[in-house]
């Protein structure tokens, strides 16, 4: 199964509502795998939420449902 990666940190409200979101639109289709980011790449850290698709960033801050589909619909065909 292909995966979406969603990179956090703790204690953060924002996050923990991205990741309602992301998981709602993909928990069937993808494995959401979480990431702190002092784990992963500290680069994303004044950003977070991030979600990542084979190295493209979908969305990040406050993520919304609409940008998320049409960015992967985007990286999906082009």
């Amino acid at each position: 199964m292909k995966e979406i990666k969603f990179i956090t940190t703790e204690d953060c409200l924002l996050c923990e509502k991205g990741l309602l979101k992301v998981e709602r639109l993909f928990r069937y289709y993808f494995d959401v795998r979480v990431i702190n980011v002092n784990q992963y790449n500290k680069d994303y850290i004044f950003r977070v939420p991030v979600v990542i698709y084979k190295n493209k960033i979908l969305d990040e801050g406050e993520l919304s449902y609409r940008k998320i589909i049409l960015t992967l619909i985007r990286y999906l065909i082009f």
